[in-house]
């Protein structure tokens, strides 16, 4: 990767054109100086009229440079914080044509209305895929997050959108999509929909564009893989050359996976009998029985945070390689991360909020009945947990001691939230215009949110006087315990609202954003294992 730094000196700028120069100064993040250089490409261009020479300046200087950008991120040479930098000047620079700008055309590539589906509270994707657009000529409706579909349909027809984008993070938020786009088709409402999210895979976006009555909507339904694809499917479908051919090309592979004859569901299975997990074991006991709130140093926390993951993954670090990534961890994220701390500190924008407990439980089949920590007689909820089709059978609920055993187990159930005031100042970011900080800030949060989770399971092996490699961790919505919904069973028992805040959106998503809600297992010989759901 051969990442630009900040800086690029006069020198090398002296034999450029200031078209030239304006590129660089956008593909080299560097927003000081750019206004006067677009005066000066606007009076190069002496023969129009300044506001002719500004839609010049944009369409054939300012927006190939954002190309420029995308391509490169592309090709690996850039990485995410360098390219929302990128957008940072840009924005900049169109801010500062718009005072030559007419509402004519060429002023804007398209439109398109973008929101994150009902009962979803996740913001991130959406926000870079509005950063991108909006820096590469689009006018983006920015509709905001947990929008219903009726909400969609009426921005979509009251803003004479091109086109819709759909975010989702989980699987449970992207069955909006669908209803979203059967809705559409339903009031014959015929745009093109963008559909992307952690959530969602290319073969769900072609069954999206599948109505129940077989045919396919019309004109198609694009899954986009992340914001940049995002970018190159708009630009295809507002170009007349390149809009036939993908629409084309995207209803030959809906129909392909329509066609695609279906898998015979899986029957409901039973554990293997004379097998699993050992249920004889000794039970630890807890310092106390119930839910209390923990008080944390978030100096203490960010001890467990997983700088990998966060580099990698939440700041966008990943494409960069061997030296260059060391360079780019030692110059870049460990600076920012040192600076963004203390900010968090400072200014409280990061809580560290933690309610767990301990409670008496015994396993029924496939049910954990949990009982109340007070009156261990007394059943208060039954978590539900599905079984490995085949294999080993694998079910959470084998690794504690069953009913008949007459003796009771514990299990450790906890949640935990960086705080609201994260996502509120993300959402702060972007308004402004601060794309890279906005990014930073939310992977921060992010990382935090599962630093919290580490520093509660670790405090509850202390407290069990468990090794440090006994007892794991399982949240809701991952491989074991894929079902949301039981997260209703759980908060409360934590009295997870009156204590930190935490509640349930409507699809059982954690609110706050930047939350985790976990089943702690004591059990020794529990593994890790994915289930695939029976019908």
């Amino acid at each position: 990767m051969q990442v630009q730094k900040d800086g690029a000196s006069e020198d090398a700028e002296a034999n450029l054109s200031v078209d030239q120069r304006i590129h660089n100064r956008i593909l080299h993040r560097k927003k000081e100086g750019i206004e006067a250089l677009l005066d000066e490409a606007i009076a190069s261009r002496g023969a129009l009229a300044r506001s002719a020479a500004a839609v010049a300046v944009l369409n054939e200087v300012l927006l190939p440079a954002m190309k420029d950008v995308g391509d490169r991120f592309g090709a690996g040479e850039l990485i995410l914080p360098f390219v929302l930098q990128s957008a940072e000047v840009m924005k900049r620079a169109v801010s500062h044509l718009e005072q030559y700008l007419e509402k004519q055309a060429g002023y804007s590539k398209g439109s398109i209305v973008v929101a994150t589906v009902y009962g979803d509270v996740h913001d991130i994707g959406k926000s870079l895929l509005i950063t991108i657009l909006s820096n590469n000529g689009y006018t983006v409706h920015d509709l905001g997050k947990q929008v219903p579909v009726n909400t969609i349909v009426e921005a979509a027809i009251d803003k004479q959108a091109d086109a819709i984008g759909l975010s989702a993070l989980l699987v449970s938020t992207s069955k909006q999509m669908p209803l979203c786009i059967q809705e559409l088709d339903r009031r014959g409402i015929h745009l093109p929909v963008l559909i992307g999210g952690a959530a969602i895979n290319r073969a769900f976006g072609r069954r999206a564009a599948v109505l129940p009555d077989g045919r396919v909507y019309d004109p198609a339904v694009f899954y986009c893989k992340d914001v940049f694809e995002g970018l190159a499917t708009m630009d295809a479908l507002t170009e007349a050359t390149q809009r036939e051919d993908l629409v084309a090309r995207v209803r030959r592979e809906i129909e392909t996976e329509r066609d695609r004859k279906e898998e015979t569901p899986l029957p409901r299975v039973t554990p293997r009998p004379s097998a699993g997990p050992r249920r004889d074991l000794s039970v630890p006991r807890p310092p106390f029985w119930g839910a209390r709130r923990v008080a944390a140093d978030l100096r203490d926390v960010w001890r467990y945070l997983d700088r990998n993951t966060l580099f990698r993954h939440h700041w966008g670090g990943h494409r960069a390689k061997g030296p260059e990534y060391e360079r780019i961890v030692a110059e870049i994220f460990e600076p920012e991360l040192a600076a963004l701390s203390d900010d968090a500190l400072l200014n409280g924008w990061i809580e560290p909020l933690i309610v767990s407990g301990y409670f008496p439980c015994n396993a029924s089949g496939d049910e954990l009945i949990v009982f109340d920590p007070d009156r261990s007689d007394v059943e208060v909820a039954r978590l539900q947990f599905p079984r490995q089709a085949d294999g080993e059978r694998l079910c959470l609920a084998d690794y504690f001691r069953p009913l008949e055993s007459g003796e009771r187990d514990v299990v450790v159930l906890q949640a935990v939230s960086a705080g609201k005031r994260a996502g509120e100042y993300v959402e702060e970011l972007q308004r402004s215009g601060d794309y890279s900080r906005m990014l930073y800030v939310n992977g921060l949060a992010s990382g935090t949110a599962e630093a919290l989770a580490d520093y509660a399971h670790n405090l509850a092996r202390r407290e069990l006087g468990l090794p440090d490699n006994q007892g794991l961790r399982f949240s809701w919505g991952y491989a074991a315990c894929p079902d949301l919904d039981e997260q209703r069973k759980v908060l409360p028992l934590l009295r997870a609202a009156e204590e930190i805040g935490l509640t349930l959106s409507l699809s059982n998503n954690l609110d706050p954003e930047h939350s985790t809600a976990a089943i702690v297992l004591h059990h020794p010989e529990a593994k890790y294992f994915s289930v695939r759901s029976a019908a």
